[in-house]
């Protein structure tokens, strides 16, 4: 199987907002659970505008045990 490449991605991607940012990791539990931990740590970080920078941030993973 290929490797997921990003760049390629990106390329193909014709959305303004959607896949702004990417997120990947091969294996992990739950790409929601991580999105939850990320919000909750942006959030208690106090750094105003960081939240608004991150919209439209895509995770992706070719492996979920959970989820």
């Amino acid at each position: 199987m290929e490797n997921f490449d990003i760049n390629k991605f990106k390329k193909i991607l014709k959305t303004k907002l959607f896949g702004k940012n990417i997120i990947y990791i091969k294996k992990i539990d739950s790409t929601n659970s991580y999105a939850s931990i990320l919000e909750k740590k942006i959030a208690s970080s106090g750094k105003i505008g960081l939240s608004s920078k991150l919209n439209g941030t895509v995770i992706l993973s070719e492996t979920q045990s959970h989820g």
